[in-house]
Parts: structure tokens; C-alpha cells; sequence
């Protein structure tokens, strides 16, 4: 299969879609569970598109770009994991299709080929929730984007447009999954060491990368919601990471590619066909496989899409692999095998057909509402979770703006602060709701400072529940 991608041509552009579609077409028949942060996605887009502002009428750590397009397919098609199978299925057949092009018209290899698309939507099979819509996900296209940029000022030199261009692309994917801001030192770096410098060319960059956050700012700051803005986005970002899955998991997913990315640097190490400006764009991506790890360190949760991240550079190195495995033999069989494995992995961990004990915990990483033992008749009601149990939400609505409970702790830990229980008492006249779930065990003492507030709920017998009367 490898041999068939090594040249362009329409047919190899369109067996690439079908290929994409026939790995992904169990997940799109047989679908897999709700995830934790596809709940939390959907109950923002849900929020948003009833009239309730991101960061200040909905506290959670959602970039904006991403919380609009979740705000776009909920006004479009409502709440549908089937939609952001699909949304995702087209999205990284459009980056595999981009990242090859910006590859080849930049001379990154000795040849023009097809096969680092080919490795693309492999290694974007990786894991099953690399088939969801993630922010991560979406910002990556303007990653690749800010990459072609890079290349352009490298081997230009003095186009200033590429300067500002990338520094605004890596801006752009940074509001939709903030961590990749972290990708502007990727652009510093390289044109620190590889272009004549000049304190000129760091402004326009600069310029470039804060222009988003400004008009972000002043959009905020119109709709009087600056301050939850920063606190939401940025705080957020610095505080508290959330585990959905251990350090074994990740490196179970990981094992494969970077069995293959070792080869490939074995292979490039022993072979001289390079120029000086294809080594230095192997060091580019060298300091992007650097930086997928950092981005990790920013993430207000860990999970196992958040690797996605790695697939551009992962693909970027083991094409060269594949292109330099002189035997035909060799390289069909080592292709054939990686993907069977990732495959193997993938949907055995997801169907459990793989492993007698399935190596994957799916206890925090799936919105399971049977786990949070809801009464029946609390269905389809406006809900607020006092606590970190996301699950409660499945099949209900989100009330006020507390949905991220850790950002919530800014009004909670503290109820004898006079503005913090002014400000509760206001978020609940907007948005009262119709049921209370007490996980933390505050509700007495908040009922206790806002009489008012406690006369309109009774609590349930024998559970942590408060309905409004």
C-alpha cells in the first residue's frame, strides 16, 4: 500500500477518503460511550445557543473558538455525538490532505508523495476518542497552517507577512485549545536559529499572536465578561489538572508510534540524500514533538485525544521511514503490521475483543448516568452539581453559570464573603434551577447565608438532593 502512495494523483487523493472512512466506519456504525468532555462540550454549545455568554454566564474552561463551533452544530443539528464523528472524520481527512500539500510544496522530502497523508489518518486512529470533535482537534489545522509559515520565512527571509501570519495562526488554535500557545516558541526558536535575526521580526510576530487575544478581549469586555474571560481561560490553565486516564494508558496508546519513530530516526540518521533545509525542518519537527509532550503540562484535563497533538510530526518522521526503506518487502510488511496493531488497539479497547483484562479504565473517562444513581423522576430538569461529578448531567440541563466546578470554587470555598454570596444569589435568579445535587455537602450552609434562596428548595429523602418546590 505504501508503493501505491508514493506518487499524486486524483485516484491516490481519493482512495485516502475511502480509506479514512473504512477505519472510522465501526465507530460511525456501532458507536462508542459518551465521553466526560463530549458531555461538557455539548452542555456549553447546549448553553450558549439558549442565550447564555461563554465565560460569563457558563463557567468553564472551553476556549472560545471551540465553545462557538460546539454553539454552531448545537443551533444546527443539537446535541449529537453521531455529528462530531462525522465533523472529525471530515476535518482530518482536510488536514491529512493539507498537511501532505504544505510538505511537498515546502520540498521537506526528496520526492513528492502521497504517503505522509496516508500515515496521517493512521496515526489519527490512534486511540477512539481521536474520532470526536476535540479542541484539540480543531486547532491543529491552524497549527499545520502556522508550520507552512515558518517554512516560508525560512526560506524566504525577508517576507515580514509570514512573520505576522504565523504568530496569528498559532493564536488562532491556541483559542481553540489553549495549550498550543506553547507553539509560538516553536516559530521563536526557529527563527532564531535559522533566519538572520532582528528585533523587528519578534515584534511582528508578536503582534501577530496577541491580535486574536485582543479582539477576544474587547468582545469580552463589550459584553462585560473580561473578568471571567481571563479567570476562565486563563486561571483555569495554570490551577488544576484533571486525570481521565493514567500515565499507563497514555504510554499503552503511544507504544507503536514510537517504536516507529525511533526507527525512523535510526533510518534518517544512516542516509545523506538531505539538504541543509530539510535537516533543519527534521529539527522543526523535532522541537514540535518536544512541545506536543509540554502541551500536556497546560491541559485542564488529560486524556488520551489530547495526544492528537503528536500526529502531524509522528507522520512528518515516519514517512521518512517508509520513503527510505529501500526493499519493498520490508516496507509493506512494517506498514501492514504498525497499522493492523493501531487498529487492533484501538477498536479492541473500545469493543474489548483485544485483551482478556482490557488495559483501559473507563470509570472517569466516560459520562456514565447509571454510575450517578439519579432518582427517575430527575430527567430532563435544569440542573446544578455542587461537585465534580460530571455524569449527573447526562440527559439534563445545566443551571447557572457553575458547570466547572473547580472554577466555581471561586464563589463556594468562601460563603462568608459578602460579594461571593451576592454574586451566587444573582447567577441563580438568572438561572434557577430545578434541582440541587449536593456532592460537596454545602447546600445547609449557603441556604443558611441566602434564606431566600433555601425557601424554595426541599431536600430529597435519603440522598444529597435539594428540588425546588
Amino acid at each position: 500500500m505504501i508503493s501505491f502512495f508514493k506518487f499524486q494523483d486524483p485516484l491516490r487523493f481519493s482512495m485516502i477518503l475511502i480509506l479514512l472512512v473504512l477505519i472510522r466506519l465501526p465507530s460511525l456504525i456501532y458507536g462508542y460511550p459518551l465521553l466526560i468532555p463530549e458531555l461538557i462540550w455539548q452542555l456549553s454549545g447546549e448553553k450558549m445557543a439558549d442565550g447564555f455568554l461563554l465565560y460569563r454566564d457558563i463557567w468553564e474552561g472551553i476556549e472560545p473558538f471551540s465553545g462557538g463551533a460546539y454553539f454552531l452544530i448545537d443551533k444546527i443539528f443539537g446535541e449529537s455525538q453521531f455529528v462530531y464523528q462525522i465533523l472529525s472524520l471530515i476535518l482530518v481527512f482536510i488536514q491529512a490532505i493539507l498537511f501532505n500539500f504544505i510538505l511537498n510544496i515546502n520540498n521537506v522530502y526528496p520526492e513528492r508523495t502521497f504517503v505522509p497523508a496516508l500515515l496521517y489518518i493512521i496515526f489519527s486512529s490512534l486511540f477512539f476518542d481521536f474520532y470526536t470533535l476535540s479542541p484539540v482537534l480543531m486547532g491543529m489545522t491552524f497549527v499545520i497552517l502556522a508550520m507552512h509559515f515558518v517554512f516560508l520565512q525560512i526560506r524566504t527571509v525577508d517576507d515580514d507577512e509570514n512573520l505576522f501570519y504565523a504568530g496569528l495562526l498559532v493564536a488562532s488554535s491556541s483559542l481553540f485549545y489553549f495549550p498550543f500557545f506553547i507553539f509560538l516558541l516553536m516559530a521563536l526558536l526557529a527563527f532564531l536559529l535559522f533566519t538572520p535575526s532582528s528585533i523587528r521580526k519578534y515584534f511582528v510576530l508578536l503582534s501577530g499572536f496577541f491580535f486574536p487575544y485582543t479582539v477576544a478581549g474587547t468582545y469580552y469586555f463589550i459584553r462585560d465578561g473580561l473578568d471571567e474571560f481571563i479567570y476562565c481561560l486563563f486561571y483555569s490553565s495554570f490551577v488544576h489538572t484533571e486525570f481521565l486516564v493514567t500515565g499507563k494508558i497514555i504510554a499503552f496508546t503511544m507504544a507503536i508510534p514510537v517504536i516507529i519513530f525511533i526507527l525512523s530516526i535510526f533510518t534518517i540518521v544512516a542516509n545523506s540524500r538531505y539538504i541543509n533545509y530539510q535537516y533543519v525542518t527534521m529539527r522543526i519537527f523535532g522541537v514540535w514533538l518536544i512541545l506536543s509532550v509540554a502541551t500536556l503540562y497546560f491541559s485542564r484535563t488529560i486524556s488520551t485525544f489530547q495526544l492528537f497533538v503528536c500526529v502531524p510530526p509522528l507522520s512528518f518522521f515516519a514517512a521518512h521511514f517508509f520513503l527510505l526503506t529501500k526493499n519493498k518487502y520490508i516496507r509493506e510488511i512494517s506498514f501492514a503490521a504498525f497499522s493492523i496493531i493501531i487498529l487492533w488497539i484501538n477498536y479492541g479497547t473500545l469493543y474489548s475483543f483485544a485483551f482478556k483484562k482490557n488495559p483501559v479504565n473507563y470509570e472517569k473517562m466516560v459520562a456514565d448516568n447509571m454510575k450517578s444513581e439519579l432518582p427517575e423522576e430527575i430527567k430532563n430538569k435544569k440542573l446544578l452539581v455542587l461537585g465534580d461529578d460530571k455524569s449527573y448531567y447526562v440527559n439534563n440541563i445545566p443551571a447557572t453559570p457553575y458547570l466547572n466546578w473547580d472554577l466555581s470554587k471561586k464563589h463556594f470555598d468562601d460563603l462568608n464573603n459578602f460579594n461571593n454570596i451576592s454574586e451566587i444569589y444573582k447567577n441563580f435568579s438568572k438561572d434557577m434551577p430545578d434541582v440541587i445535587i449536593d456532592k460537596e455537602k454545602i447546600a445547609p450552609a449557603l441556604f443558611a447565608k441566602i434564606p431566600k434562596l433555601g425557601e424554595q428548595f426541599r431536600k430529597m429523602d435519603g440522598y444529597d438532593i435539594y428540588v425546588r418546590q
